[in-house]
């Protein structure tokens, strides 16, 4: 790229910065005439983007950010005037019916980077998650990249917090063009974003079981030295049986604290949920990343609504990096002191103050919740903490959904345990235990002809 297209590029994203209200015009002006000075100057050509970050008006975080917004858009009008699929819903069941080894069936869900069908295994003869990648991104040897990696970590991991992977491999079709794959169980149920959409903010106890159950997946990831990068709601499940499943690796990577002082190329995860230290694009992020990454959806479980909000991805970004959480918010939704606690430390600017592991969260949640519930009257006799109560209805799961029969269903209990070594073991649990209702008034039942809800591409299906 020459100086004059780097140049036009490095205006149009300070541009975009403006009308994100990052910067004002005026703020802009002043650099560009510092800009124009410097090129004038022994010096010779100054970067207008870096005079920015320099002078604290913006971070490099929100600079990629902005350059990657440019440059989807660029990529979206450019696959338009050729007349190629849309990236968000280019697959259908006629595209990928040649993949071999599987007879797909129907299409239950889609995201950024693919689409996924459900699919019969020639090979096991079992229901699976057919996640297919979109034949446009294949060309993008980072997202390849990504894909391949979330691929292996899903066949290698056996965690039962964590979606399990079967296989992986590509096809090339004549017709859709390149057709990177991945197979994963399937999974009977939906998001806890889905629930959130149903309900609104949910009861306190629900938060905290699906926090617990995020949290040893995370608990697992960093046992294996992996980052997760993008926890959200939309990214955990609740399965028909009760329990939390994480889904979506596709931005996890190893955990890198050699690279201190170092900034990645690209900023991954969801502005909503993204840590500071996403945000600005430090290489060394840790686990405690994710762990910023859970509180924030704790908090849009109790709440009701993301911690933050913005015109726009920059926008958010700056506030989850500056921006303190909003106390009336808490107080309007009834937000009880313990939980609020939790929220605020794992949400803490500064990563130091965060829980330095998903274990120490686990103990603290057991701790505090224990405590209280030592102080409460109960006529029942005492559950373990936060051990989820039965639902009326018998043999029916969560919402009122049919119970999934499956050969995995022992290894999908939501209580599993962890011995002290930090093995999982067998829970022991009668059958009868799902998880606490996610509202204090009774769920709706799932409209029976609902469709498969938009998500990332997760392997999923609505009970």
């Amino acid at each position: 790229m020459g100086r004059e297209e780097i140049a036009r590029q490095e205006q149009l994203i300070a541009v975009a910065a403006v009308r994100s209200g990052l910067i004002s015009r005026e703020q802009l002006e002043a650099a560009a005439i510092e800009a124009q000075k410097a090129a004038r100057g022994a010096e010779g050509p100054a970067s207008l983007l870096k005079l920015l970050v320099k002078n604290g008006l913006l971070t490099d975080g929100q600079v990629e950010s902005l350059k990657q917004a440019l440059e989807t858009a660029s990529h979206r009008r450019a696959a338009a005037e050729r007349g190629e699929k849309n990236l968000k819903t280019g697959l259908e069941v006629d595209d990928v019916l040649d993949i071999p080894g599987f007879d797909v069936r129907e299409k239950v869900g889609a995201g950024g980077m693919g689409a996924v069908f459900a699919a019969d295994d020639r090979e096991s003869g079992r229901r699976v998650a057919l996640k297919v990648m979109y034949p446009a991104h294949a060309r993008n040897e980072l997202f390849v990249e990504r894909w391949q990696r979330e691929a292996r970590l899903l066949v290698e991991f056996d965690c039962p917090s964590i979606v399990k992977g079967i296989r992986h491999g590509s096809y090339e079709d004549d017709d859709v063009g390149t057709l990177h794959w991945m197979a994963m169980e399937f999974i009977e149920g939906g998001s806890v974003q889905d629930i959130l959409n149903r309900e609104g903010r949910l009861s306190e106890e629900f938060a905290l079981f699906v926090i617990k159950g995020c949290a040893e997946a995370l608990d697992y990831c960093l046992s294996h030295g992996i980052l997760h990068r993008d926890i959200k709601p939309d990214n955990i499940m609740l399965t028909t049986e009760g329990a939390i499943v994480l889904c979506d690796l596709g931005f996890a990577k190893p955990i890198e604290a050699h690279r201190a002082g170092e900034r990645e190329t690209t900023t991954c995860g969801t502005v909503q949920y993204i840590s500071p230290e996403q945000a600005r694009g430090y290489a060394d992020v840790d686990i405690r990343a994710d762990i910023y990454s859970l509180g924030a959806t704790l908090y849009h479980l109790v709440v009701g609504s993301t911690p933050f909000a913005g015109s726009d991805a920059a926008e958010v970004m700056a506030k989850q990096v500056r921006d303190s959480l909003d106390s009336q918010e808490f107080h309007d939704a009834g937000v009880s002191q313990h939980v609020r606690y939790f929220i605020e430390r794992m949400m803490a600017k500064e990563r130091d103050i965060r829980f330095e592991t998903p274990r120490e969260l686990l103990d603290c949640i057991d701790t505090i919740v224990e405590g209280i519930r030592t102080m409460e009257f109960r006529p029942d006799p005492p559950r373990s903490p936060l051990e989820p109560p039965p639902l009326p209805g018998g043999g029916a799961g969560a919402h009122g959904k049919p119970s999934r029969n499956s050969s995995s269903s022992a290894r999908r209990s939501p209580a599993k345990k962890r011995s002290a070594t930090g093995t999982i073991t067998p829970p022991g649990r009668a059958k009868k235990n799902r998880p606490p209702a996610p509202t204090d008034r009774p769920a709706p039942s799932d409209d029976p002809d609902g469709d498969a809800s938009p998500g990332d591409g997760r392997p999923r299906r609505r009970g």
